[in-house]
């Protein structure tokens, strides 16, 4: 087996690898999109991107209810309207997420669905039924 064949096979067992709950740094995959959850550099929004392995802006921790930014004191947030954005972690409640049946993250606070907006690369935490699957593996 060559390197590139051994690690592919390593990524694609970790990236599709099926998981309850994450350990430290993994991706947050969108199973209807295919994207990762990503936080760009010129804006708080994260964004749905195609998944590279190692990118630390698609790395997360999941901590208990909260998803935080790997290696930083980010957390992921929410508010009424259901822009979805990371801040400093303050422990409010538009910051801690439920972890549902069907792959779903719901927002504790509004119970808003964690999603990639149809059309888009936004990431959104909306009421509707649409991209709002998620899977926690891989990543690093």
């Amino acid at each position: 087996m060559g390197l590139a064949t051994a690690v592919a096979t390593v990524v694609n067992a970790g990236f599709f690898a099926q998981s309850a709950s994450a350990a430290e740094n993994t991706w947050i995959r969108n199973l209807d999109t295919n994207n990762c959850l990503t936080a760009v550099n010129w804006s708080s929004s994260p964004r749905g991107n195609g998944c590279t392995f190692g990118d630390r802006s698609q790395l997360w921790d999941r901590r208990g209810a909260t998803i935080v930014k790997a290696y930083t004191n980010q957390c992921l947030d929410s508010n009424a309207n259901g822009d979805v954005y990371w801040i400093e972690c303050n422990g409010g409640n538009y910051q801690n997420w439920r972890y549902l049946s069907g792959n779903r993250v719901q927002n504790a606070q509004t119970g808003r669905d964690l999603a990639q907006q149809p059309g888009s690369d936004w990431i959104v935490a909306s009421t509707g039924g649409t991209n709002n699957r998620w899977e926690f593996s891989g990543g690093e």
